[in-house]
């Protein structure tokens, strides 16, 4: 497949992904080896454009390039918090009254509990699709039930 083939390729892969805006991203194709560049408006839009990138026929390897657009006038930390917390309480499939965010210069940091394992992923995807997030340290904890069966059984003294 010839480089100009690729580039188009993945360009229509990336066109038909709703979560990337295609026309914020320019690709180079080289021996199979994809190269992705521009800005982007959120970190979710990286990782999708990278992802869409790595499954088109043909393509080796992604070299992403993309960066993250920061927030007009250097979004607050504040603001930033709060707008995290709330994507999370707004999605209804997660429980987000565990869960701690903090925010410095555009990094989220997730801490608390949630209950499944898909919760936690969930809680992740959500921050990452917050405008100016430029990165997500995600240190919740799945919340594990512990049955009767699992109690520790102390010895009895005979």
């Amino acid at each position: 497949m010839s480089d100009h083939t690729l580039e188009n390729a993945v360009m229509q892969a990336l066109a038909e992904n709703r979560r990337v805006h295609p026309d914020e991203i320019a690709v180079q194709a080289i021996d199979g080896t994809v190269i992705l560049r521009g800005t982007v408006g959120s970190l979710i839009q990286q990782v999708e454009a990278a992802r869409t990138a790595r499954h088109v026929l043909g393509v080796q390897s992604v070299e992403d390039q993309l960066r993250v657009r920061p927030m007009p006038n250097g979004r607050a930390d504040a603001d930033t918090q709060a707008a995290v917390l709330a994507a999370l309480i707004d999605d209804d499939e997660l429980h987000a009254a565990d869960i701690d965010v903090e925010a410095k210069d555009g990094a989220v940091i997730l801490s608390g509990l949630v209950e499944l394992p898909c919760a936690r992923d969930r809680a992740e995807r959500i921050a990452l699709g917050v405008g100016g997030v430029t990165s997500v340290h995600n240190r919740l904890k799945v919340l594990v039930p512990v049955s009767a069966d699992d109690t520790l059984r102390l010895p009895t003294n005979r």
